[in-house]
């Protein structure tokens, strides 16, 4: 699935996951609660599971 110009996706490997909630990470330097997404161009870097080996290049 690749978004059209001007809209953004969230990729996720959880299939239990009904809506995507804003949230501190743990690890993040900003304080505000955000929900992580991509556009169309990075979108195919995340069309793999996080365990596949891949090398990107725009």
């Amino acid at each position: 699935m690749r978004p059209e110009a001007g809209q953004v996706l969230h990729f996720s490997e959880d299939p239990g996951i009904r809506s995507f909630v804003p949230h501190v990470a743990a690890t993040a330097r900003q304080p505000e609660a955000y929900v992580w997404a991509v556009d169309h161009e990075q979108a195919p870097a995340y069309w793999f599971p996080r365990q596949c080996p891949r090398a990107m290049a725009w």
